[in-house]
């Protein structure tokens, strides 16, 4: 189980543990829910005298309580303990079934459906994306009861099928889906895809459960950077940011070039070619929490790139053919993408993409070979004036003869 204390490490990422997200949360310190109309026949209708609330009431506020503990919880329920949910989680659930209207923007509302074909749950947006409202719906065909009743084959316990849906409303997707290997704790979580008829182990979240929740609605934070995929040409800058749901109290960052900095954003300008790994270690407020700490390094690392600088010789084989040497320096993976050779004989073009050709050259007299390398540093070029001799080696074309063979062969690519 995740456990957050006064100093602790936050979560860095919500992909780092075995459930996943649905890609949202509530954006409330206090989320209200309430019943939609309707009654499940199979279920009691008689109002409990102590609470006032229907045996439905009932249940859907143990199903909430499952998840988040509070007074009303305790008060509902003296009969049952709190969860194993850290105390800091900044999220609450109060019902009030008077407050639909008055609160739409955390309202969870259930109803009851004769249409088997209705979904689980809606789910409703404003207009920037946060969300407003989510509302589970019952399918009233199904024999549904409460936990104090025996249930037979086809029979469903509601609280568990609540607690497992609220578990989506929070946030939460599956801890496994149908068709995956799944075993241990996540097949326990009540976020497990499905479960028997008549089973009630759901109501009851474990450590995996948990975690999603911790992970949602504790002190937590993700690095980011812009560009997401920082690579490219010298200078590169790249701008990282901590984004926490709490306020940072201190951030110091580490840019992998011997280079540091702080503050909740930075910009940092590689110089030097290379690949780098960006860490960081923070310090947050987390509240209840207490000021939590923890590290981590951005994903991916920040590819740096200067112009290529190519350079080949070549060895010569029989009957008039040639094994190239590519010497064009390799140190810092990615930064090269394309690599061309040209070869001229007169009026003669060919050209090769491999690393290494082992090329043939036809006809008497010299030939020119042209390496050109690209990547996200730029291109360049440099040529090798061939004349076979039987001495096995290269030698090098004369400074002024190589910007001929260049303008030469950019003319020839401009005939293609």
């Amino acid at each position: 189980m995740l456990s957050l204390i006064a100093v602790s490490s936050v979560v860095l990422s919500t992909q780092a543990l075995a459930w996943e997200h649905e890609g949202h949360h509530w954006e409330v310190e206090t989320l209200h829910f309430s019943m939609g109309p309707g009654l499940l026949t199979t279920l009691p209708q008689a109002v409990d005298p102590t609470t006032g609330l229907t045996t439905q009431e009932l249940i859907l506020n143990a199903a909430w309580c499952n998840w988040l503990w509070s007074e009303q919880c305790a008060t509902l329920f003296p009969e049952r303990s709190a969860p194993d949910v850290p105390s800091c989680v900044n999220l609450h659930a109060i019902y009030a079934p008077l407050s639909t209207d008055a609160t739409p923007y955390s309202e969870v509302h259930f109803t009851v459906s004769d249409d088997k074909s209705a979904p689980g749950i809606d789910y409703e947006y404003a207009d920037d994306g946060v969300l407003e409202r989510a509302r589970v719906v019952i399918d009233s065909q199904m024999t549904w009861l409460s936990s104090e009743v025996a249930c037979e084959q086809g029979e469903l316990y509601l609280e568990a099928f609540l607690t497992h849906q609220i578990g989506h409303i929070l946030g939460l997707a599956h801890s496994c889906d149908d068709g995956d290997a799944c075993s241990g704790e996540l097949a326990s979580a009540t976020m497990f895809w499905a479960y028997p008829s008549c089973e009630l182990s759901a109501a009851s979240i474990e450590e995996d459960d948990i975690a999603g929740l911790t992970a949602l609605y504790t002190p937590s934070a993700t690095l980011t950077s812009d560009p997401e995929t920082p690579a490219g040409a010298l200078p590169l800058e790249v701008t990282y940011t901590l984004v926490s749901n709490v306020p940072a109290i201190d951030v110091a960052w580490r840019f992998g070039d011997g280079e540091s900095g702080e503050g909740q954003e930075v910009t940092h300008t590689y110089t030097t070619q290379g690949q780098y790994s960006v860490s960081m270690d923070f310090i947050l407020d987390g509240g209840a929490c207490g000021e939590v700490s923890g590290s981590g390094e951005a994903p991916g690392r920040a590819l740096a790139c200067g112009v290529p600088e190519p350079a080949f010789s070549y060895v010569e084989l029989a009957d008039g053919r040639i094994r190239t040497v590519n010497l064009t320096a390799m140190d810092t993976p990615g930064c090269i993408d394309e690599v061309q050779w040209e070869i001229y004989s007169g009026a003669t073009l060919l050209t090769h993409d491999a690393w290494e050709p082992e090329l043939l050259l036809t006809g008497e007299g010299e030939h020119t070979i042209v390496l050109t390398v690209r990547g996200l540093g730029g291109g360049a070029s440099t040529a090798l004036a061939v004349a076979p001799t039987g001495r096995g080696c290269g030698v090098p074309a004369p400074a002024g003869l190589i910007g001929v063979l260049l303008a030469a062969a950019a003319a020839a690519r401009r005939r293609l």
